[in-house]
C-alpha cells in the first residue's frame, strides 16, 4: 500500500483561463477547408456580406494561428471526435500575460 507521500504520477497543476482568452493552434489543411467553408455559408445566408473577401487565419512562420478559446471551440468542436481527421494538431498554446 503506498503512503500519502508516495506519487508515481506527474503533479496536478491547474491554471484559470478565461474562455475569452487567446490561444494558439496549426491548423490543419481539414481545419483551413473548414473554416473557409463558414465563411462562404455565413456569406450564403447574410447578402450584406457578399462582397466580403475570404481571410484566412493569419499564420506566423511556424504555422500558429491565434483564436479566442470560445470561438475555436464553437468553430471547430463539431469537427473533433474519436477517428476524426484533426482540424488542428493537439498541442495547443495558451496565451497568457507577461
Amino acid at each position: 500500500m503506498a503512503s500519502v507521500n508516495e506519487h508515481s504520477g506527474p503533479t496536478d497543476c491547474y491554471v484559470a483561463f478565461d474562455v475569452n482568452d487567446y490561444v494558439r493552434v496549426k491548423l490543419t489543411d481539414r481545419g483551413r477547408k473548414i473554416h473557409r467553408q463558414q465563411f462562404r455559408q455565413l456569406n450564403r445566408q447574410l447578402p450584406e456580406t457578399a462582397d466580403l473577401k475570404y481571410s484566412p487565419p493569419n499564420e506566423d512562420e511556424d504555422g500558429w494561428c491565434k483564436f479566442q478559446l470560445w470561438d475555436l471551440m464553437q468553430r471547430f468542436g463539431p469537427y473533433i471526435g474519436m477517428c476524426e481527421d484533426l482540424v488542428f494538431e493537439t498541442t495547443i498554446e495558451f496565451v497568457t500575460a507577461t
